[in-house]
């Protein structure tokens, strides 16, 4: 993304490149334009979906997936 709007590329191409809305691109143009390259691409806390099943749950469900079995079954 960063190569492409640097040529002056506008936000509807390069979001048809990269497979996202234009309105995204525009968000990380700001995002890039206010914090720079240091910080491109990372998520600030409070962004993105909030997990459904906590991390404890899933690393059970890891736990049991690798070292039990059904009775009767064969994995």
């Amino acid at each position: 993304m960063l190569p492409l709007a640097a040529d002056g590329v506008s936000n509807v191409p390069i979001a048809a490149v990269v497979g996202v809305a234009w309105q995204t691109v525009l968000s990380w143009r700001a995002d890039f334009a206010w914090r720079g390259l240091a910080d491109f691409g990372e998520i600030r806390d409070g962004r993105g979906k909030k997990p459904i099943i906590p991390a404890s749950k899933v690393a059970q469900i890891v736990e049991w997936t690798l070292h039990t079995k059904p009775e009767g079954q064969t994995h």
